[in-house]
């Protein structure tokens, strides 16, 4: 369909008018990085919905599976001081990638992309991936949009991950 690039904006626009139909999330909108995406949970209140994550990543190692999670690092799902923007209520305008001439906050894709070239950013995606590697036992990890992320951040980040597993995989897109 001509018009329809991601880049464009207009798909999200197509998308963002279809929500109050069909609000279907595919945990690609951030919220807290370090817990299991409410959705997915049979029981998404409380800690039932942790208990149900380690479960099934369990059964899944039972069965000689590994686990690969998809995380999206490179963006929130909102900014400034929407009731879901969680990180600019910490620091206002640190943990995202800001326009160098205008100021505002980059949007390569869909959302407000995260700035992993800053040191507190780059931890919490480190300190989120060690958390999920060692209190979830997850395997390796696919990156949306790895190249958003500095190569050292996410060498960084892989060594933390390996002092946990030393197995551990990491690609992206």
């Amino acid at each position: 369909m001509v018009g329809l690039s991601p880049r464009s904006g207009n798909a999200q626009a197509i998308i963002e008018s279809l929500r109050t139909q069909d609000n279907y999330n595919w945990g690609y909108d951030p919220f807290h990085y370090t817990v299991p995406q409410s959705s997915y949970a049979v029981n998404p209140e409380g800690t039932a919905r942790i208990i149900e994550f380690r479960a099934m990543v369990a059964q899944l190692h039972n069965m000689g599976f590994k686990v690969i999670m998809d995380v999206v690092y490179n963006h929130t799902y909102v900014a400034g001081l929407h009731e879901k923007s969680v990180l600019d209520k910490i620091v206002p305008n640190y943990y995202h990638r800001l326009n160098s001439v205008t100021g505002a906050i980059e949007q390569s894709t869909c959302c407000d992309n995260t700035a992993t070239e800053h040191v507190m950013m780059a931890k919490l995606m480190s300190d989120s991936l060690v958390v999920w590697a060692r209190d979830y036992r997850i395997n390796g990890f696919r990156f949306d949009l790895m190249g958003h992320q500095p190569k050292a951040a996410m060498l960084q980040a892989r060594d933390a991950v390996r002092k946990i597993d030393p197995d551990t995989y990491f690609y992206g897109e």
